[in-house]
């Protein structure tokens, strides 16, 4: 069972930025993604990097290269066949036997990552790998995208997507719109005649 709780504590962190991001993400939170309901495909999106994601089915089997990223795709009601070991030293949530470790964050082992015939990867465009095993998944006509999640805003325009592709909508406001909620409140309270400075760390392992 994975844990919403801690992925709430570090969403509350994230908090601290949501003002400075929001005119930032606004216009790719409205724009960046389009279902294309009177075509073929089932679905098709812009990511990270500006690459028109085109899906023809709804992805069955995916492959997660980042932690964070998995716990998102389950967040919107998805399953998962491949992830990278961040999930576990992270506590992210449980394997279960049918999912697969491909390797880490930095280094995913991509033959493994073809191994289990994905129809979706998901991809961060900060790591060099990522960006190499790209061009690999492109040739072997294997749908990928690049997220990026920097701040709430970006969770938001990730869950949203991934909600849009699983179907499930209704976590998107469980797990989106409802915790965007609970940040706003939290904002709400903050003495603005109090300006701490915040020094906030990130790094992969």
């Amino acid at each position: 069972m994975f844990r919403r709780s801690n992925y709430l504590i570090l969403l509350l962190i994230l908090a601290m930025f949501v003002t400075v991001a929001c005119s930032k993400e606004a216009s790719q939170v409205d724009n960046s993604h389009v279902d294309l309901e009177d075509n073929a495909s089932y679905y098709t999106f812009t990511d990270a990097l500006d690459n028109t994601v085109v899906l023809e089915e709804a992805p069955k089997r995916v492959v997660s290269l980042v932690g964070s990223y998995a716990e998102t795709w389950k967040l919107a009601g998805g399953d998962l066949v491949g992830v990278t070991d961040d999930v576990v030293s992270e506590k992210r949530f449980e394997l279960t036997d049918d999912i697969k470790i491909v390797g880490t964050i930095k280094e995913p082992n991509v033959e493994e990552v073809l191994s289990l015939s994905p129809d979706f990867v998901l991809l961060s465009p900060d790591v060099e790998n990522h960006i190499k095993i790209s061009d690999i998944l492109k040739n072997a006509n294997i749908p990928h995208a690049f997220f990026k999640v920097e701040y709430f805003d970006g969770y938001l325009h990730m869950l949203d997507i991934c909600t849009d592709i699983t179907g499930n909508k209704d976590l998107y406001e469980e797990n989106g719109l409802r915790v965007q909620e609970e940040i706003n409140d939290i904002l709400s309270k903050i003495d603005t005649t109090k300006n701490p400075s915040v020094l906030f760390v990130r790094a992969f392992s």
